[in-house]
Order: structure tokens, then C-alpha cells, then sequence
């Protein structure tokens, strides 16, 4: 990220960047691998604007010590099928 980091403790949150004077965002999208599937993220997936300035980003995602979960701005707009008898996964963008 080219973006400067700026604190993300007023919003509860470990990472975010400014945004400041940026008239178009170029952000990264990301992918979980997991056995036999890939789970690819785009940004709005991963990001969001946290102030009413629309100049600070902050990564959707905040650490914890026990289970991990993905969230529901992870889920938005995919599909995600479970195959228990197969233990399996698979993922699949759409609009909902």
C-alpha cells in the first residue's frame, strides 16, 4: 500500500490509510487458499471508509487470538457452498 497509515484506534480497527487529496483509490485486492478453493477478495471486500470525509480506509479484518472468522463484509456478494460429505468448500461472486 502507498497510502499513508494513520491510526485506527478511534474506529476499532488495526490498519487503515489516508485517503486525503486521492481522487481515485488503487487498492489490492486479496485471496484466502484453501484446500481445493480460492476465496479471491476484491476491495470493497476488504476496505471500507470509516469517516464522513470518505478520507480514511480501513482493512475490514481485526485481530483476535481464538477462532478466525470472515465476516460479513467478506461474505457480500458470494456464494459459499459447504460439502460435508466431501469436506469441502467452494466460493462464487455474484450480486446479491
Amino acid at each position: 500500500m502507498t497510502y499513508p497509515i494513520v491510526s485506527g484506534a478511534p474506529y476499532g480497527l488495526d490498519l487503515c490509510f489516508s485517503t486525503r487529496g486521492m481522487a481515485e483509490l488503487t487498492l489490492p485486492d486479496m485471496v484466502f487458499h484453501f484446500t481445493n478453493a480460492d476465496f479471491v477478495l476484491e476491495p470493497q471486500n476488504l476496505f471500507f471508509m470509516v469517516n464522513t470525509a470518505g478520507t480514511v480506509a480501513c482493512l475490514a479484518m481485526a485481530e483476535n487470538t481464538g477462532l478466525s472468522i470472515l465476516g460479513n463484509i467478506q461474505q457480500q456478494d458470494h456464494l459459499i457452498v459447504y460439502d460435508l460429505d466431501d469436506a469441502q468448500i467452494g466460493f462464487q461472486s455474484t450480486s446479491c
